[in-house]
């Protein structure tokens, strides 16, 4: 099972949060975020995962909820493959705005260590089932 972070989600934008889902873009083989809210018009992307439609505007978040199959003590996360997440957070971290990566995962998913390289990005913070922790990384952001 994967953690629900359509939960979260639906609390956030009913509590009035502006609240968005990626979107893959497949002219720029990108992940982008789009707008949403329950009722969002949603079509299912690459595989069959739903997201926003065209319609929908892009927006550039500041907390960015990112789903794994493992992390480890330093905050590196095991993602499905495609890199749209490591790729997305190094370009909003690189375009200087703040950006919070929040993995979301069950504490069982944790391991000893996740193989990474230089293009792997680190998360700030883990919540799970137990609670939430934040992790020393290279990016860590101080909240203010």
């Amino acid at each position: 099972d994967e953690f629900d972070d359509m939960a979260i989600l639906r609390r956030m934008s009913l509590a009035g949060y502006l609240c968005a889902l990626p979107y893959v873009d497949k002219k720029r083989h990108v992940l982008v975020f789009r707008e949403w809210q329950p009722g969002t018009a949603m079509i299912a992307g690459p595989f069959q995962i739903p997201e926003p439609t065209e319609a929908a505007p892009e927006v550039t978040p500041s907390i960015l909820l990112t789903p794994l199959l493992a992390y480890d003590s330093a905050g590196f996360r095991l993602g499905y493959g495609g890199g749209y997440y490591d790729g997305a957070l190094a370009a909003l971290r690189a375009a200087g705005g703040p950006v919070l990566a929040v993995g979301t995962a069950f504490t069982e998913q944790m391991v000893e260590r996740v193989p990474h390289t230089a293009k792997d990005e680190q998360l700030d913070w883990i919540v799970t089932e137990r609670g939430a922790m934040p992790f020393e990384s290279k990016n860590s952001q101080e909240s203010e």
